[in-house]
């Protein structure tokens, strides 16, 4: 007899509907670790009523993407203005940290792309259209997935962070951008 004839074979452990987490709670506690930095205890309202920005403060990614890649993270960036309305440098920058985490795309995700990628390079018709079809599917599912989680987080960021703060944040492209900054439209791009 051999050595694996040998083995017990222990029962699976015993799982419960609890156990099992699905899809929508595991994005939600995804976002709350993400929102952690908020401190929720203390809130301060030392912002006056008569505080409040002149102009947006306006924070850049490191560098454009094209629509097939993911964001690329913003600037760890602080506007001392912010002080005046209760903002803090670390607060500041743990929210752009945190941003930059959730606009990540899902690792799953990633690596179904990388295999997609490395089936493509088989020699073989069925091969490539594979690859492509997993290339795609990884691709949407992953611009799906970070557009509902950056929602979610900013929706619970402005909530409880910048709201009471007389604050809000949104995510703008360039025309948006220059529409709220009131540039012209014969200047060049921002980007």
């Amino acid at each position: 007899m051999s050595y694996y004839h040998e083995k017990q074979q222990l029962p699976p452990p015993p799982y419960s509907q609890e156990d099992c987490l699905d899809q929508t709670q595991i994005e939600h506690n995804f976002i709350q670790r993400r929102t952690q930095w908020i401190q929720r205890d203390r809130l301060e309202s030392r912002a006056s009523e008569q505080a409040f920005l002149e102009k947006p403060v306006v924070i850049p990614r490191l560098a454009v993407h094209s629509m097939m890649s993911s964001p690329l993270p913003f600037l760890r960036a602080y506007a001392p203005v912010l002080q005046h309305l209760n903002v803090s440098a670390e607060d500041f920058v743990a929210f752009i940290d945190n941003l930059a985490v959730v606009q990540t795309e899902p690792a799953l995700l990633q690596a179904l792309n990388i295999v997609g990628t490395g089936i493509g390079f088989i020699p073989w018709h069925w091969a490539l259209a594979v690859g492509l079809a997993m290339n795609a599917s990884a691709t949407a599912g992953s611009k799906i997935i970070t557009k509902k989680r950056t929602g979610q987080y900013l929706e619970i960021v402005n909530r409880e962070y910048f709201n009471p703060r007389g604050l809000n944040v949104l995510l703008c492209k360039d025309d948006d951008l220059s529409a709220l900054v009131g540039c012209p439209p014969s200047w060049p791009k921002l980007a």
